[in-house]
């Protein structure tokens, strides 16, 4: 894993001008899938378009140092993306960075990390995938398996080749068969991945700046969602209260007093005069 790591050598680091215990302010999920759109159970690269008019920002990558051990440990450090695509021009030339902070945690939640420059790199070699974490392979492996992503069917369609042909297929081979490859298990894409047969790719992570501005507000709109939860509850507990004093007296049944107030209400109700 250090030849990989090593990759990232000589990129630069940018200097945080943030507090420490401000610029690593983590958030979940939740809370940035509906501030800047997304699902709560984010893939690692999200396009919010539709969120973009309204807040000005729609291109984030989120990493989990789960599945990206290489992936930034600070703010404005460098880092190493491992991927299964080659870069491509549909990629923007800048990524908003989110990473799970701390490695590890329990409950996942990322912190923004800066704005990055992603740089396209050679596959890792058969040592090299061979020394990631047994879980970071098998992740990488039900990715292939399941992804829609062209490549991703590409490689689908080398591993049920060569497990059924025992060769290499041609470019015509896969392109008739890529369609067609429900035989393919994960195990046959580690052991091809293992192998070399299939590559993942590390690209280059350089930090091209960052902005105080976002972070700060994260942190403004998440302490206004708290303030307005908080009043909310407080709104249906005072609401609740009511509610039930209300039902409560509704339910009381009248005592020889009130039936006798009653009474005495109704008699006076003759002695009126109406005008019409």
């Amino acid at each position: 894993m250090t030849s990989i790591r090593s990759r990232a050598d000589g990129f630069r680091s940018l200097n945080i001008v943030l507090s420490s215990e401000l610029a690593t302010k983590a958030f979940s999920t939740s809370f940035l899938s509906s501030t800047f759109g997304g699902q709560n159970r984010r893939r690692e690269r999200v396009t919010t378009a539709s969120y973009s008019s309204m807040t000005g920002y729609k291109d984030f990558l989120y990493l989990k140092h789960a599945h990206q051990p290489f992936a930034p440990l600070q703010p404005g450090e460098p880092g190493i993306l491992l991927t299964t695509a080659q870069r491509g021009d549909s990629w923007p030339e800048y990524e908003k960075v989110l990473v799970s902070m701390p490695p590890g945690a329990l409950v996942c939640k990322f912190v923004y990390a800066g704005e990055y420059e992603l740089r396209g790199g050679a596959p890792l070699t058969a040592e090299e995938l061979c020394s990631l974490h047994p879980e970071v392979i098998l992740h990488w492996a039900r990715h292939i398996l399941k992804s829609s992503a062209a490549h991703c069917m590409t490689m689908r369609a080398r591993v049920w080749f060569r497990k059924e042909k025992g060769r290499e297929p041609t470019p015509q081979q896969i392109e008739n068969m890529v369609n067609h490859t429900h035989g393919v298990t994960i195990s046959d894409i580690v052991t091809a991945l293992k192998q070399g047969k299939e590559q993942l790719f590390a690209w280059g992570m350089l930090p091209a700046w960052y902005e105080p501005c976002f972070q700060r507000l994260l942190l403004s709109v998440e302490e206004g969602q708290e303030e307005m939860a908080v009043t909310g509850r407080l709104l249906q507990v005072r609401t609740s209260r009511r509610a039930r004093v209300v039902t409560d007296k509704a339910k009381m049944v009248p005592t020889a007093r009130h039936r006798k107030r009653r009474r005495e209400i109704d008699s006076d109700a003759d002695d009126i005069e109406v005008i019409e």
